[in-house]
C-alpha cells in the first residue's frame, strides 16, 4: 500500500495545478472509471468563459478490482495532499471538489474530503 500511495502522490502532485487559478476544481472519478472521467464535460462547462479556471484529478486506483476501502483511503490521502498543497500555494483560489457514484459502488473519496479537519 505504501508503494502505491507514494506513486499516487508523486503522480498527482504535478497534476494538481501548475498555476494559481481563481477557481480550481478537483475531481475524483467513480469506481471503475478511467481518467479524466465523465465529469470532464461538467468541468469544461463550468470553466467555459472564465479567465482563470483549472481542473485536476484526484488520482486513486478506481479501476482496480478488490481494492475497495484501500482505494478510497488512497484517494482521501491523495486528495488531502494535493488540495492542501494547492491551497497553501494559492490561498486566494476558490476550491471545488467533485465526485460521482454509480450508487452500488459509491465514491467515498469526496464526502470524506469534505469532512476532514485542518489544524
Amino acid at each position: 500500500m505504501r508503494d502505491t500511495l507514494a506513486f499516487l502522490l508523486a503522480v498527482a502532485a504535478p497534476l494538481a495545478a501548475a498555476q494559481c487559478n481563481k477557481i480550481q476544481i478537483f475531481t475524483a472519478v467513480g469506481h471503475g472509471e478511467t481518467y479524466p472521467g465523465v465529469q470532464r464535460s461538467i468541468t469544461t462547462a463550468i470553466c467555459r468563459g472564465l479567465s482563470s479556471c483549472g481542473v485536476a484529478n484526484i488520482q486513486y486506483p478506481s479501476t482496480v478490482s478488490g481494492k475497495g476501502c484501500q482505494a478510497v483511503e488512497e484517494g482521501i490521502a491523495t486528495g488531502r495532499t494535493v488540495i492542501t498543497e494547492y491551497v497553501t500555494k494559492c490561498p486566494d483560489s476558490k476550491i471545488v471538489v467533485m465526485g460521482w457514484s454509480q450508487v452500488r459502488t459509491p465514491n467515498h473519496v469526496v464526502p470524506f474530503l469534505a469532512c476532514w479537519e485542518t489544524d
